[in-house]
C-alpha cells in the first residue's frame, strides 16, 4: 500500500503511525489537556520539502476535515465493498467509526530535524487544537500556550527543553 504522496509543489507527505503511537502516550500523560481526543479519528502525516504557503516556519498543523471531505474514507470502503475487494465478513466486523476521519495532524520534518523532544512538543500543541466535542479547531488562548511552556520549557522552539531533553519514552 502506498502511504506516500507528492504535493503540487514537490512536497512529500507520508502517513506515519509512529506519530499516532507518540500521540497515544501524550494523550495518556497529559489527559487534563488532551484527554478528550479520540485518536481513531485522527490521521497523522509527516511532510518534507514543504514549500506551500504557511509552512516555512511552521513545525506542525492540525486540520479539521468537515463534511463532505471526511466522507472520503467511507467512499473508499464503499468502492472496495462493491468491487468485492474486501471480504464481507471482515468489513462487517470493522467499526464504521474508524473511517470517520475528523482531523489530520501534519508535522514538518524539515524543521524538526529528528528531534524527538520537539516532535512531542509539536504533537501536544497540535492535539490541543482539537475541540472538546471533536467538531472543529480550537484556537489557543494564553492559558493553552502556558501549558505547553510549563510542560516543555520556555525555549522549546529552539530545541532547549525543560527537564534536560527527556522524551516521553525515556521518562516512562
Amino acid at each position: 500500500m502506498n502511504t506516500r504522496a507528492e504535493g503540487i509543489r514537490g512536497d512529500e507527505w507520508q502517513l506515519d503511525e509512529t506519530l499516532r503511537q507518540k500521540a497515544t502516550l501524550i494523550v495518556d500523560r497529559y489527559s487534563e489537556l488532551v484527554g478528550h481526543v479520540d485518536l481513531r479519528n485522527v490521521v497523522f502525516v509527516r511532510g518534507e520539502n514543504l514549500r506551500g504557503p504557511g509552512w516555512k516556519n511552521t513545525f506542525g498543523k492540525c486540520f479539521y476535515t468537515p463534511p463532505p471531505a471526511n466522507m472520503l474514507a467511507h467512499w473508499g470502503i464503499m468502492v472496495l465493498r462493491m468491487a468485492g475487494g474486501v471480504d464481507a465478513d471482515i468489513m462487517n466486523s470493522v467499526e464504521d467509526e474508524i473511517f470517520d476521519i475528523k482531523y489530520i495532524i501534519a508535522v514538518n520534518d524539515d524543521l524538526l530535524e529528528g528531534s524527538e523532544e520537539m516532535e512531542e512538543a509539536v504533537l501536544l500543541h497540535e492535539l490541543m487544537h482539537i475541540k472538546e466535542d471533536m467538531d472543529g479547531i480550537q484556537r489557543h488562548d494564553i492559558q493553552d500556550f502556558a501549558a505547553v511552556l510549563d510542560t516543555f520549557g520556555v525555549h522549546y522552539t529552539s530545541g532547549i527543553f525543560k527537564g534536560g531533553g527527556t522524551t516521553l519514552e525515556e521518562s516512562e
